[in-house]
């Protein structure tokens, strides 16, 4: 009975354990991969405007199906990107 108690205390110990690490690690991994990549200092932005152009993303649900537009607030901050990489001195549209 003891051996018995000793392995359900070990067991609940164990998923205890899991399920604290396994949440953080898991919020530590796709906070990693958020980061967005550093931009060198020879990038060219290249914009499409021939299609339409939104000022902010959809919220719709069906967004996924309706394929990606170009956004004008991504447009901004790519600029913003350039400007602080000092491989562009100002954006004007």
């Amino acid at each position: 009975m003891k051996q018995f108690l000793i392995t359900v205390a070990g067991v609940l110990v164990g998923l205890t354990l899991f399920a604290v690490a396994a949440p953080l690690l898991l919020v530590a991994a796709v906070a990693g991969w958020t980061r967005p990549a550093p931009m060198a200092a020879s990038s060219v932005l290249v914009l499409d405007l021939r299609g339409g152009l939104s000022d902010q993303e959809a919220q719709s649900p069906l967004f996924v199906l309706e394929g990606k537009s170009q956004v004008i607030q991504e447009i901004v901050q790519a600029g913003d990107e350039f400007v602080e990489v000092g491989a562009l001195e100002s954006l004007v549209f």
